[in-house]
C-alpha cells in the first residue's frame, strides 16, 4: 500500500532540527570533498534461503510482524471523530476509528456474533452496522443494539458486548498496533529512539491524504524493502530518469533506535554550500526516510 499525504507549506525550518540539517550537510560536503559515503560497521551476508524458507517467515512473521509495534496509518488518515480506515494485518482485518473522545481504536474487523465485517476502505461514520444482522457498534467498539434479538444475546458475556481490540497508540502523527504483548507505549519509544521526536518536528498535523495505491508482489517482504533502501542503484537503474536530479553518492545514513533514516539528496544541494553557514538547510535537497521495521518506510520530500 502506498498511502499519498500533502501537507500544508510551513518552512523547512518546521521540520528536523536545524542543527541536525548543518551537521548532516557538513557530512555530506566531507564525502564529496572525498569521495567517499556512509558505511554500515561491515558487509552484510544473507542466505538466499531466508527469502524462501517457510520456517524463516513464520520466525519472523511471530517476531517481527506479531510481538512489534508496527506503523499502520499516519494521524492525517483519521483527523476527525468517525474517521475510519480499515487495515489488514497479515490475515487479521483491522479497523482503525478515531473516537469522539479523540484517541485512535484498533478493532478486529468483524462482528462478534459470525464475524462479518463491519467496515470497508476508509470513510467517517457516526456508527457501524454489520451487514449480516444489524448489530450496530459505537466508534469506542461498544454495541449500540442488536436488533430483533429479542434479549437472546443477554447471557453471552461481556466480551460479546464489545468489538475485540487491539493494542494501538499515537504518536508523532504515526499510529501503531502491536497484536501480542502488552505495553504498547514503552516499546514504540524503545524501538524507535531518536527518531520519535525527530519525525515530531515535521508538520504532520497539517497533511491531508490525497491517493493511495494498491500493489501485490508475486515475492518474499524484504525483496522490495531490500531493493528500495539504498542510493546506490540510482546511477545504473535510473540513470535516464532521476539520476541527473540526485547524487548516487555519498549517501547520508544513520540508525535512530531501530529506525533506519536514509536522505536521497538532490545535485541543487550544491547551492547552499555558495551560502553562509547558519543560512545553509537540508531538507529542501532531499528525499527524507525513515526504515521502520519490518517492512514499512516513511518518505518525506
Amino acid at each position: 500500500m502506498r498511502p499519498g499525504f500533502k501537507a500544508s507549506h510551513r518552512g523547512f525550518d518546521s521540520s528536523m532540527r536545524i542543527e541536525e540539517q548543518h551537521a548532516l550537510l557538513e557530512r555530506f560536503q566531507r564525502h564529496l570533498a572525498n569521495d567517499t559515503t556512509d558505511f554500515a560497521r561491515s558487509s552484510l551476508r544473507v542466505p538466499a534461503e531466508h527469502y524462501t524458507d517457510d520456517a524463516q517467515t513464520a520466525s519472523e512473521i511471530e517476531a517481527l510482524f506479531l510481538r512489534r509495534p508496527l506503523l499502520v496509518a499516519m494521524s492525517a488518515d483519521l483527523p476527525k471523530a468517525g474517521d475510519y480506515l480499515c487495515h489488514d494485518l497479515l490475515e487479521t482485518p483491522l479497523i482503525l476509528v478515531r473516537g469522539a473522545d479523540n484517541e485512535i481504536r484498533a478493532f478486529i474487523n468483524a462482528c462478534r456474533h459470525r464475524g462479518a465485517r463491519i467496515a470497508e476502505g476508509r470513510g467517517n461514520a457516526a456508527s457501524f452496522m454489520c451487514p449480516y444482522h444489524a448489530w450496530n457498534y459505537s466508534l469506542d467498539g461498544n454495541v449500540r443494539s442488536r436488533p430483533n434479538a429479542c434479549g437472546g444475546f443477554d447471557d453471552a458475556g461481556d466480551d460479546f458486548g464489545r468489538l475485540a481490540e487491539v493494542a494501538c497508540h499515537e504518536v508523532s502523527g504515526l499510529v501503531f498496533v502491536l497484536m501480542q504483548g502488552d505495553d504498547i507505549e514503552a516499546r514504540i519509544r524503545e524501538s524507535m529512539g531518536a527518531a520519535i521526536d525527530e519525525i515530531a518536528t515535521y508538520p504532520l498535523d497539517s497533511c491531508e491524504y490525497f491517493d493511495g495505491r494498491d500493489g501485490v508482489q508475486p515475492c518474499n517482504y524484504k525483496f522490495i524493502v531490500d531493493g528500495f533502501a539504498e542510493a546506490y542503484h540510482i546511477a545504473a537503474l535510473h540513470k535516464d530518469t532521476i539520476r541527473p536530479y540526485f547524487y548516487a553518492t555519498p549517501a547520508l545514513t544513520d540508525t535512530l533506535g531501530s529506525v533506519a533514516r536514509m536522505i536521497g539528496v538532490r545535485r541543487s544541494v550544491d547551492k547552499e554550500f555558495d551560502k553562509p553557514v547558519a543560512e545553509r538547510r537540508l531538507l529542501p535537497h532531499g528525499t527524507t526516510q525513515y526504515l521502520f521495521a519490518p517492512n514499512v518506510v516513511l518518505s518525506w520530500q
